[in-house]
C-alpha cells in the first residue's frame, strides 16, 4: 500500500531527510551516503548509539508492509535458502570488528536509527542492532562481488573494510556478536570496480585466503541471456545495515530488463543492501547485485517509518550478473565440513558442490591422522548441484578399522575430507576427543540480583551457568564465551534467594564438562539481602524535605505529581520538557545522606532519541562537583546516548533516552566507591528543538547491603561430568 506522507507533521529534521535524498538524486552530486538509512546511493551509515539489548517479551511482533517479506535467518524454513544465505556476508568497518585474541571476532553493534530518531512501534526489527554497512557474496573461492559504490581502491589500500559472514539473529532477543575467525576476511586486490551512477555498479575483490566460513560455497551467477520479465526473485543481505535477512515474496519480480546493464525490480531492501546478490526464487542462481532503489524511510519528527510503494511501483535496480561475468571463474567443485571440530559420537557433515555431477550420488574420502579412511556416500538435496552426507565419529581408544563405516582417532588428529570431481578439494576439521578440563572454580561477585561463575581451562570454551529453585527445572540460563579464564554472570535475580544451579563447560567440537556438587547435587548461591534504608521517599504524599532543583541553564520543570504508572501511587517525580528556544539541563538533588551501599529507583522516560537524554550524577561536595553514575550502575543501565553532532554540553555522552512512558523499571546502581555524605542528581539535558513527555522517578532507596553470603571457591567440594 502507498503511505500517506502528509499525515505526518514533519519536523526539520524530516525536512532534511527529504531534501537530502532529493540531494543524492540530483544528477552530478555525490552518490556517497552522508546520513543514516538512505537507499542504495551510497553506503548506510551507522548509528554512533550503543545498542542496547531489548527486555525478553518486550519485542514488536513484525508488522507487515505491504509486501514486506524480509525475515530472520532463525525463522526461515526454506532449507535452500538457508544454504544460500550461508554464502552471504556483510561488510563492516574494520573499527567494528575487534580480534578477541582467542580465535574469534566481536562485532560492535549500534543502535537502529534514522536522522538520530528511532524506529516507530511496530516497524520490524526495531529492537534488532546494525553494523554492516553493505552486503556482499561469495562467487568463487576466494572473491566476493558487491556494489560498485560499497568498495574501491582506497578502501582496499586503506585496509579499513572487514568480509564478515555470519552477523544474524540466532534468536527474537540475540543478535551474534562473536564469530569466529573463519568468518572474517580482508581484501587483498581489488579485480575490478565499476561505479557510473544510474548504469553498472559492481566490485569483485579477491580476499585474503580461501573463505572457510561453515557452510559458505560460492554461487552460482548468470552468465548469458537476460532474466525473464515476470520472473520471481528474492534478496538476502543487511537490509540498513541489520543482521542477515532473507527476502522472498510471492508477487516479488522482474518488472523492467530492458536496461543493459540491470533490471528493475520490486525487491524488499533497504541502504545496507546495496552488493546483496538478487537470486532466482526458482533455480537459486544468482541473476544480479541490488544498487540502487527508492528512498527507505520517512521521520514522523520523533521516530521513522518505512517508506512504502505498490508493488507495480517497482524501483530497484539490479546490475546484471551478465555484465560482469567474464571476470568471475566458472565454479569448480568444493568440499567444506560443518564445524571446525568434532567429538566422540558426533556425525561428521560433509557437503560437496559440483554443478557438474549430475543426478548423484557421488562420495567423499574422510581420513584421520591415525590412519583411518572411510568412504561417506553423498546425495543431492534441496540446492541445486549441493551433495551432502554424514559419518559417525567413534569413541576415545577405539581401535582403527577401516572402511568400517564410522572414523576413529586418536584426540588432535586432523580429520581430512577428500573429493575427486573436476579438480581435487579437501577440507579439514579437527578431531576432538577430550571434555574441557576445569580448574579453579569459584563464585564471585554476589549482589543482590547476580552472581558470577570463573575457572580456568585448557581450551576455548562457552560457559553456561543453568538456574532455578530446584535441580528438576533450570529456566534461568546465562552463557558466555571467553578464553583463557571463562566467566559467565546471571543476572536478574531476586535479593536474600538461594538459587540451584549448575555449569556447563563446551569445547568446539561439542564436548561437555558439567560442574556440580557432591552426588550430582546443584550448586547453590544466596544473593545478598538488602538492609535498612538510609533514604527512602515514595513522593507519597510528597516529597520529604532535602529534595531541591538545580537550574543548570535553561528553562524546565520538576515536579511532584500524580502518575498513573507510579511504583507506588499515586505521586512521583515527573520532569517535563519546555525547550523549544534554548537548550535545558536540570537537576533534581536528593537530600544528604551517609550511609549505604545500593541506589534503587524506578523510572521511565520518553525523549527526542539522540539530541535530549536522562543522567544520574552523584556529589560528594555537597552539590557542588558532580559525577556520572553510568559506570555503577549495576542493572538498568544506560541504553543511548547523546549524538556527538548535537548542540549539546553533553554530546556524545552515554544516557537513558528514546523510549515510551510506560511501567516503571527498576535500577539499582553501586554507590560503595562513594563514602561519606553524598548526593544523589537526575538530571535532563534537552537541546532547542523539540519538547517530550521527558522522565518520571519514583521510589527512591538508598540501602546498606548485609553480609555476603560465602561464595563457593577452589576449597568448595566440587566434580566434574564430562
Amino acid at each position: 500500500m502507498d503511505l500517506n506522507i502528509h499525515s505526518y507533521s514533519f519536523t526539520r529534521r524530516a525536512i532534511w531527510t527529504i531534501l537530502g535524498t532529493l540531494a543524492l538524486a540530483a544528477p552530478g552530486l555525490s552518490q556517497t551516503e552522508t546520513f543514516a538509512g538512505t537507499k542504495e546511493n551510497g553506503r548506510t551509515a551507522i548509528s554512533p548509539i550503543p545498542w542496547t539489548p531489548p527486555e525478553k517479551g518486550r519485542v514488536d511482533s513484525k508488522l507487515v508492509y505491504g509486501t514486506d517479506d524480509r525475515v530472520d535467518v532463525y525463522a526461515e524454513t526454506n532449507p535452500a535458502r538457508l544454504q544460500l544465505a550461508q554464502s552471504v556476508c556483510g561488510l563492516f568497518p574494520s573499527s567494528q570488528v575487534t580480534s578477541n585474541g582467542n580465535g574469534t571476532f566481536s562485532i560492535g553493534l549500534s543502535s537502529y536509527t534514522f536522522n538520530g530518531d528511532p524506529a516507530c512501534t511496530g516497524e520490524p526489527f526495531r529492537t534488532q542492532p546494525v553494523s554492516a554497512f553493505c552486503t556482499g557474496f561469495l562467487v568463487g573461492e576466494d572473491l566476493i562481488a558487491t556494489a560498485g559504490h560499497c568498495f574501491d581502491a582506497g578502501d582496499l589500500s586503506a585496509g579499513n573494510v572487514r568480509f564478515v559472514f555470519g552477523f544474524q539473529m540466532s534468536d527474537a532477543y540475540t543478535p551474534v556478536s562473536t564469530v569466529p575467525a573463519a568468518n572474517v576476511y580482508t581484501a587483498v586486490q581489488l579485480i575490478a570496480q565499476e561505479n557510473l551512477g544510474s548504469a553498472q555498479d559492481y566490485a569483485i575483490i579477491r580476499v585474503d585466503r580461501a573463505v572457510v566460513a561453515s557452510g559458505a560455497l560460492p554461487l552460482e551467477i548468470r552468465r548469458t541471456g537476460t532474466v525473464p520479465v515476470g520472473t520471481a526473485i528474492g534478496v538476502i543481505g543487511h537490509p540498513a545495515g541489520l543482521p542477515l535477512k532473507i527476502a522472498f515474496g510471492p508477487t516479488t519480480q522482474v518488472y523492467n530488463n530492458t536496461p543493459t546493464t540491470h533490471f528493475v525490480a520490486n525487491l524488499d531492501t533497504y541502504g545496507g543492501n546495496s552488493g546483496s546478490p538478487v537470486f532466482n526464487a526458482t533455480t537459486g542462481v544468482v541473476e544480479g547485485i541490488l544498487v540502487r532503489g527508492e528512498f527507505d524511510y520517512v521521520d514522523t519528527g520523533s521516530c521513522f517509518v518505512s517508506y512504502q510503494l505498490a508493488d507495480n511501483q517497482a524501483g530497484e535496480e539490479v546490475t546484471k550478473t551478465t555484465f560482469f561475468a567474464s571476470l568471475v571463474p566458472e565454479l569448480s567443485a568444493s568440499i567444506t565440513l560443518g564445524k571446525a571440530a568434532y567429538g566422540a559420537g558426533q556425525a561428521i557433515a560433509v557437503r560437496v558442490r559440483d554443478i557438474a555431477a549430475g543426478p548423484g550420488p557421488i562420495s567423499a574420502t574422510i581420513t584421520t591422522t591415525a590412519g583411518d579412511s572411510e568412504v561417506v556416500a553423498l546425495t543431492l538435496g534441496d540446492t541445486p548441484s549441493v551433495y551432502t552426507g554424514t559419518l559417525a565419529v567413534g569413541s576415545p581408544g577405539d581401535a582403527v578399522v577401516t572402511a568400517d563405516g564410522t572414523l576413529q582417532g586418536a584426540n588432535a588428529d586432523t580429520i581430512t575430507a577428500t573429493y575427486v570431481g573436476p579438480v581435487t578439494r579437501t577440507a579439514t576439521a579437527a578431531l576432538d576427543l577430550v571434555a574441557p578440563i576445569v580448574s579453579g572454580f569459584a563464585v564471585t561477585s554476589v549482589s543482590t540480583s547476580s552472581f558470577t561463575v570463573g575457572y580456568t581451562v585448557d581450551g576455548p570454551v562457552t560457559t553456561t551457568i543453568r538456574a532455578g529453585q530446584s535441580c528438576s527445572s533450570f529456566p534461568l540460563v546465562a552463557s558466555q564465551s571467553i578464553s583463557p579464564t571463562p566467566s559467565a554472570t546471571l543476572s536478574g535475580l531476586q535479593p536474600a534467594t538461594t538459587y540451584l544451579f549448575e555449569v556447563v563447560v563446551a569445547d568446539a567440537a561439542g564436548n561437555e564438562t558439567v560442574i556440580r556438587a557432591p552426588n550430582d547435587a546443584c550448586l547453590q548461591q544466596t544473593t545478598r539481602a538488602f538492609g535498612p534504608p538510609s533514604l527512602t521517599d515514595n513522593f507519597d504524599p510528597s516529597a520529604i524535605l532535602g529534595w531541591t532543583i538545580q537550574q543548570v541553564v535553561g528553562a524546565g520543570a520538576w515536579a511532584v505529581e500524580s502518575e498513573a504508572l507510579a511504583n507506588t501511587p499515586a505521586n512521583v517525580y515527573r520532569y517535563r520538557t519546555t525547550n523549544g528556544g534554548s537548550a535545558a539541563r536540570i537537576r533534581l538533588s536528593s537530600p544528604s545522606f551517609s550511609t549505604g551501599d545500593i541506589l534503587e529507583f524506578y523510572h521511565s522516560y520518553d525523549t527526542e532519541n539522540g539530541y535530549d537524554g536522562c543522567f544520574l550524577e552523584i556529589s560528594t561536595d555537597g552539590g557542588t562537583i558532580w559525577t556520572d553514575l553510568g559506570p555503577h550502575i549495576l542493572s538498568g543501565g544506560y541504553n543511548a546516548a547523546i549524538l556527538s553532532t548535537a548542540t549539546s554540553a553533553d554530546a556524545g555522552k552515554p544516557c537513558w533516552g528514546d523510549g515510551t512512558l510506560a511501567a516503571l523499571t527498576r535500577v539499582e546502581v553501586d554507590l560503595s566507591p562513594f563514602p561519606g555524605a553524598k548526593k544523589i542528581g537526575f538530571r535532563f539535558s534537552a537541546d532547542s528543538s523539540i519538547a517530550s513527555p521527558g522522565w518520571i522517578v519514583d521510589s527512591v532507596n538508598v540501602v546498606t547491603l548485609l553480609t555476603v553470603p560465602e561464595p563457593l571457591s577452589a576449597g568448595y567440594t566440587w566434580i566434574l561430568f564430562q
